[in-house]
């Protein structure tokens, strides 16, 4: 892949000294995923930037990423990954800044972090899983490459012109079942429309025309829908024709015959997606927003969507992708239609090159890793080992911010984080004692730090207090952790902002958890017949399905025992609205384990079969066959399952961020907080995307940055322009 981004071009230069005579801004960034490692990039992208901020990155353990960092564990450096994560096409500004981080670093000489053109695979091979007559069944897209290059500053497709697109490949689909009925008058089309004066001297003559014909009138009316609301209420009145058209066509079949319910479904589904769009004006300024009201699937019903096309994987796999249920629990499905019908569109119809790119090795060592040094590079610190606790006010600035050392018994301003694995740099999955030398003045207590996860929200190790005061350690403050830790982090400020009261409140995030699957034969072998694919829409506990075989060229398998294909698998874990403190966890953190551990199991006795036939049992078609199964340890049985990748994301730093109904105007802009000097970044505040994303956080870092500089751009837009 090629780019030919403004955003990325200055970054190649090398960083500028600071005035002798002009002190630099201090600008404390918290947290060092997406969101703060977008912030400390769009505060340091030029010579002058660098002269006028100082930037720091204080970041919980031994890692960056935040939800999508990444580990090499055991001796075969196996990518520890806390979920599927991908890429997508309209990924602009996420590609912009990963671009430009492989330019500056190979242009700098160093090569260890691999480079741009190898780091991300293109996919554009999807598959749902469809419940059809009891039995599941593989429902598969092939989406086109085209000419264009993610990360660029061309324009990506105006509101109309995604229409249109959509409108187009209605169309295609519709002719391509070839359904040439002709609709002759009947109720539904003679009455219970309400047509245009100067539409109702043509609508007689549609009656004696077939349904493609008139899906392509319909798409050319949608293509001058600006020119008047008779365009748009003539479109509307055609795709309500199409649609009883069709379904008067297929009748029962829907019922019984697998490939006419899905042309109902694809037919029903785009119908009640254009004609909610041109109803309630939603391709004009904050026209989806306003739509944040409803749930999708309430938005879809409103616009004559069916059940069996509310049920159906092509909405189903939206929630089930974005882990949009309330308080993770699949029985109650909750999602912005604004929010989703944003993402859906830019996704589905404004993706550049391909669909998605799969990170060769996993976002964090592929765009993590290379953006952290980087980042040094331009002169930028980080501080690991570094805990907040609490921010502190006083005159509507942040004066003081509590945190904690963990390690105070050992150096680590010096700390290299990255450990070499096949060439290239990667992130350990525990911290590199052998570079943080002791300094024989940490506390005495237990547990030992090596013995606890250091990342944990509730590791019940606790280091040493300080605090960064304002004028002596930080100007400014870029609060860049996640929604979930507000509540624990920023007591005073919620209790002097009632905006911050009702954010913290509504917008929400949710437990999930992930399964990693090694398999000695292939992906064929185990009865998938297709080419790897993006898959969602299967049955819980893991509904969502990545293969990522390639990751073996970035492992160090012993000879002989490389898998013949690795299966990551996602889910949600249903949970507490709000998870308890991190000084009262109680149960929860045990509970999530075991929940998630069940699961695991459930999954290896129940579901296997439906997504690898071959995978099972021979006497007990429905258990995966354990034999099946890497294990170097060579135990046997269920035991075998040990030895697999096996996570529970829960607390409040590894929560899902979730886009609810009717929560987006909850949501805080990134210059919103109420405080001279606090700024917020991620995937959270208001970023013009909205659902949880990498791409949603980097916006959230840029839009930050931009607020604290007054300079930069941002591909798309910002927050407070565009539909949402």
């Amino acid at each position: 892949m090629q780019r030919g981004s403004d955003l990325a071009t200055q970054s190649s230069q090398g960083t500028a000294k600071p005035s002798a005579t002009t002190r630099r801004q201090k600008v404390a960034i918290l947290g060092g995923g997406p969101g703060g490692l977008a912030a400390a990039y769009g505060l340091s992208n030029t010579p002058a930037l660098r002269e006028r901020f100082e930037v720091t990155v204080y970041q919980l353990g031994w890692r960056c990423g935040g939800k999508i960092t990444s580990g090499r564990q055991g001796p075969e450096h196996r990518m520890q990954q806390n979920g599927t994560h991908y890429l997508f096409g309209c990924y602009d500004n996420s590609f912009a800044l990963i671009k430009a981080a492989y330019d500056q670093l190979n242009g700098s000489g160093e090569h260890r972090f691999g480079s741009y053109e190898e780091a991300f695979i293109p996919v554009g091979f999807l598959a749902l899983k469809q419940h059809f007559q009891g039995e599941w069944h593989n429902w598969c897209i092939e989406m086109p490459t085209n000419g264009h290059v993610p990360g660029d500053h061309a324009a990506a497709p105006e509101p109309r012109e995604i229409v249109s697109m959509l409108m187009q490949w209605m169309v295609e689909t519709i002719g391509g079942w070839q359904l040439s009925k002709r609709i002759q008058p009947s109720p539904p089309f003679s009455a219970g429309f309400t047509r245009p004066g100067w539409w109702g001297r043509l609508a007689g003559r549609l009656f004696d025309t077939t349904v493609h014909d008139m899906m392509k009138l319909a798409a050319q009316f949608a293509r001058m829908t600006g020119a008047g609301e008779d365009l748009a209420a003539a479109t509307i009145w055609i795709l309500n024709a199409v649609r009883n058209g069709i379904r008067e066509q297929l009748g029962n079949r829907v019922e019984t015959d697998l490939q006419a319910c899905r042309q109902w479904m694809l037919t029903d589904l785009g119908c009640s997606m254009l004609t909610g769009l041109l109803k309630d004006r939603a391709l004009e300024p904050g026209g989806m927003g306003a739509l944040d009201k409803y749930d999708y699937r309430d938005w879809l019903r409103r616009h004559g969507a069916t059940d069996m096309t509310l049920a159906s994987p092509l909405v189903q796999g939206w929630y089930d992708s974005i882990a949009s249920f309330e308080d993770g629990d699949v029985h109650r499905p909750n999602v912005s239609a604004g929010a989703t019908l944003y993402a859906l569109l830019y996704a589905g119809m404004g993706y550049k090159g391909s669909f998605a790119y799969q990170p060769s090795r996993e976002l964090g060592d592929a765009w993590v890793a290379p953006m952290c040094r980087a980042l040094e590079q331009r002169g930028v610190t980080f501080r690991y080992f570094q805990r907040v606790w609490d921010l502190e006010a006083d005159e509507g600035e942040v004066c003081r911010i509590r945190m904690e050392d963990q390690l105070p018994g050992h150096r680590t301003d010096d700390y290299d984080p990255f450990i070499m694995v096949r060439g290239r740099k990667a992130w350990p999955d525990h911290p590199l004692w052998e570079r943080l030398p002791d300094t024989g003045s940490g506390p005495a207590g237990e547990p030992d730090p090596r013995s606890v996860d250091l990342e944990d929200f509730y590791t019940p190790w606790r280091g040493r207090d300080y605090h960064l005061e304002k004028g002596r350690d930080f100007d400014v403050v870029v609060y860049a952790l996640p929604i979930g830790t507000v509540p624990y982090y920023c007591r005073q400020l919620l209790a002097e902002q009632k905006s911050w009261r009702d954010m913290a409140e509504h917008v929400r995030s949710v437990d999930t958890r992930s399964l990693w699957l090694y398999f000695r034969p292939t992906l064929k072998e185990l009865g998938w017949p297709y080419p790897r694919p993006v898959l969602t829409g299967y049955a819980q506990p893991f509904s969502t399905w990545e293969e990522t075989t390639y990751l073996v060229d970035c492992e160090t398998w012993p000879p002989g025992e490389e898998p013949g294909t690795i299966n990551s698998l996602f889910g949600t874990v249903p949970g507490p609205t709000f998870a308890p403190p991190p000084d009262e966890p109680g149960d929860y953190p045990r509970r999530q384990q075991q929940a998630t551990q069940d699961s695991a199991y459930r999954f290896a006795t129940e579901f296997v079969r439906d997504l690898w036939p071959r995978a099972t049992l021979p006497d007990d078609p429905n258990t995966l066959d354990w034999s099946l199964l890497i294990d170097l340890e060579n135990r046997t049985g269920i035991d075998r399952m040990a030895f697999q990748g096996l996570h529970a994301n829960y607390g409040p730093v590894q929560r899902f961020t979730t886009a609810l109904a009717g929560t987006l105007h909850y949501r805080l802009r990134p210059d919103e907080t109420g405080y001279a000097n606090l700024y917020l970044a991620g995937d959270w505040v208001r970023n013009g995307t909205e659902v949880g994303c990498v791409e949603g956080a980097v916006k959230g870092g840029l839009l930050a940055a931009i607020a604290v500089s007054g300079e930069g751009t941002m591909i798309g837009g910002d927050s407070k322009s565009g539909l949402l």
